[in-house]
């Protein structure tokens, strides 16, 4: 910026100045050469005879013509604008999307099918998602036998990916079981604290092994306000046990209870019952990350984009046009 008025808007051709210079100093020095070759051919007042309309005063203004034109096509190249009187408003438009993750214990299985644990498949997804998010703002939720907001609404990715990295059942208690109501107590609340909006958006990653007594009454509630649910069903139906570690991080074994070891299978009933009645998609961890990711960006997109946050965008007018037209007009000035 030079001052306050002048901006350019392809500062990295700054670094054809030194092709400027290079090209001005061979003007300069084929000038030199040709000037001395002259004094060389003939005096002084002989040249005019030798030359036709030789004039020194005219051949240092042509030169200093030819070097203002390299000047002039250089700063064109820099596209240089000017500011103008108004300034114009621009509003951002997007969704508001809550992910809830299921951090049980029983999201540590590895499923034969899926050869990870269910909670590294759930971070995978997400880290899809977002690398497709455009405008998009996005909410995260841990839950398993209570819920909590790792962070709310935003439209910073480096955010709320360092909280993706830190799912895992050691940040919540009652970690032993799933509660799907505590995850939509807090998506109600969550949506609460933003006023109306015309879409309530949430998607659940869970394998549904759902032990909320009161699942139902909150479903209601949801549906009253007119939150849409999509759900990522995690995990198989032949299911796999679930390991216990120490607090070394160490695995002891598998979780027991009087029948023996305790096999975690996904409840996918359940999952589609949910997302029939509230207007969403179910998508088995079957699928590809980048499958996942298309059908939910496509079920989120076709809901109607909300009005955000605003900014004023200062109006710039172009100068470009005027340094190529004057740089014509020299040459043309210079033939003449």
């Amino acid at each position: 910026m030079v001052g306050h008025l002048i901006t350019y808007t392809q500062p990295y051709y700054f670094w054809l100045v030194v092709m400027v210079l290079i090209g001005t100093g061979c003007v300069v020095a084929y000038a030199v050469r040709a000037h001395h070759a002259m004094c060389l051919l003939a005096a002084h007042e002989y040249r005019n005879v030798v030359v036709r309309a030789y004039s020194r005063p005219l051949f240092v203004v042509r030169l200093s013509l030819v070097v203002l034109t390299l000047l002039l096509l250089w700063i064109a190249l820099l596209r240089p604008q000017y500011p103008l009187d108004d300034a114009q408003t621009h509003y951002e438009y997007g969704r508001d999307v809550v992910i809830a993750v299921d951090i049980s214990r029983s999201m540590l299985v590895a499923d034969h099918a899926e050869q990870t644990m269910r909670i590294d498949r759930a971070r995978n997804i997400i880290q899809t998602l977002l690398g497709n998010v455009a405008s998009e703002r996005l909410a995260l939720i841990a839950f398993s036998g209570s819920a909590l907001t790792l962070c709310p609404l935003t439209k910073d990715s480096a955010a709320f990916r360092m909280f993706v990295d830190l799912l895992s059942p050691d940040i919540l208690s009652g970690g032993g079981t799933t509660s799907i109501a505590c995850a939509l107590q807090e998506a109600i609340s969550l949506f609460g604290q933003q006023g109306e909006r015309s879409h309530k958006l949430l998607i659940i990653i869970t394998d549904g092994e759902d032990f909320s007594p009161d699942l139902a009454d909150v479903q209601k509630k949801a549906e009253d306000l007119g939150v849409h649910i999509s759900v990522i069903g995690i995990g198989s139906e032949s299911g796999g046990p679930i390991p216990c570690y120490n607090d070394k991080g160490e695995k002891t074994g598998y979780q027991r209870d009087q029948q023996g070891i305790v096999i975690s299978r996904l409840n996918e009933p359940l999952l589609r019952t949910m997302t029939q009645r509230f207007h969403g998609l179910y998508l088995s961890s079957a699928l590809s990350d980048e499958h996942i990711t298309h059908k939910l960006l496509t079920w989120v997109r076709a809901r109607e984009a909300e009005r955000g946050a605003h900014y004023k965008l200062e109006g710039r007018g172009d100068l470009f046009m005027w340094c190529i037209t004057a740089a014509l007009m020299i040459v043309l000035i210079t033939w003449i």
